[in-house]
């Protein structure tokens, strides 16, 4: 006779979710359901270490979500993915270099925006008697993307592309191209602060390219490829981190962005780095409770 099978019910883990937890992911679900009528666009930021990278669980999550609530595109994508992301594909010139707050060559200010990473293609100088304008030689570099064959289909169609950079000190000529035709021209606004250059284009993208000159460049934030309302589902890889690098970064060009973005939910997947080093249950309580003190950030 066949041996018959049961399945248990019983969840292998347990979330753990107090009364004020379940409130607010009450009012998150509630505002999930009315953006269709609202036609709002909020953002779900996805971090992890490099158990996510890739895109790998973001993109089937971000699939799931457009369904029911609305939504297209892959969201916040790095200036220079070195991941090869299921969700996009991109290509960039050589002379654009990675910075990141997490790991590998760093900025020397902290000005990376909400992916703790940047693409520079030049470094960062500080004008004045060491180096002046004069000195430098104006670079061309590019960055160019496009929807990936093998993503999800929401990631696939999105219409709106948002350039967010900062630290732009010097003027900075943009070029914009869409499977090899201008579609725009820019010279970026050179106050040092946080902006985005946004594009509403046709569904149909294809390539899109960025060609940048200039003598100096700014720090490139990344790139946010959406529709016009629904939901925004991010994914930030961190390889090698254990999350423990926001209160590092600079809050004047990390909180405006957030903002920008219409950030409503961060997910946090870190710990696997941080295992090795826990000598006892106080360094478990202690990483714990950065991550719940960082909603007061």
């Amino acid at each position: 006779p066949i041996k018959k099978i049961t399945i248990s019910e019983i969840p292998v883990v347990k979330i753990q979710i107090n009364n004020s937890g379940k409130e607010l992911m009450q009012n998150f679900f509630e505002r999930l359901n009315g953006l269709r009528i609202s036609k709002e666009k909020i953002s779900i930021l996805h971090y992890g270490d490099s158990q996510i990278e890739g895109d790998r669980m973001t993109s089937y999550i971000r699939q799931r979500i457009q369904d029911q609530f609305g939504g297209n595109g892959p969201g916040l994508i790095p200036a220079n993915d070195v991941y090869n992301s299921f969700s996009f594909n991109q290509d960039y010139s050589d002379n654009f270099n990675r910075y990141t707050a997490f790991g590998g060559k760093k900025l020397r200010e902290m000005h990376y925006g909400v992916m703790g990473s940047v693409a520079r293609f030049t470094p960062e100088y500080k004008l004045d008697s060491t180096f002046t304008i004069d000195s430098l030689i104006e670079q061309t570099a590019w960055i160019e993307f496009g929807p990936s064959n093998v993503a999800y289909p929401r990631a696939k169609s999105y219409n709106n592309v948002t350039m967010h950079y900062n630290q732009c000190i010097y003027p900075t000529k943009v070029i914009v191209t869409q499977n090899n035709n201008t579609i725009h021209e820019e010279e970026l606004k050179s106050d040092s602060a946080y902006h985005i250059l946004k594009l509403s284009l046709p569904s149909n993208l294809g390539k899109i390219r960025y060609t940048f000159t200039g003598k100096i460049s700014p720090n490139i934030c990344g790139f946010s490829l959406d529709g016009n309302s629904g939901v925004q589902v991010s994914n930030i890889a961190m390889r090698g981190s254990s999350g423990t690098i926001f209160r590092r970064l600079k809050r004047n060009t990390l909180i405006p962005m957030y903002r920008t973005l219409n950030t409503k939910m961060v997910i946090m997947q870190y710990g696997g780095n941080s295992i090795p080093f826990f000598k006892d249950s106080s360094g478990v309580e202690n990483f714990a409770n950065y991550f719940a003190n960082f909603a007061n950030f």
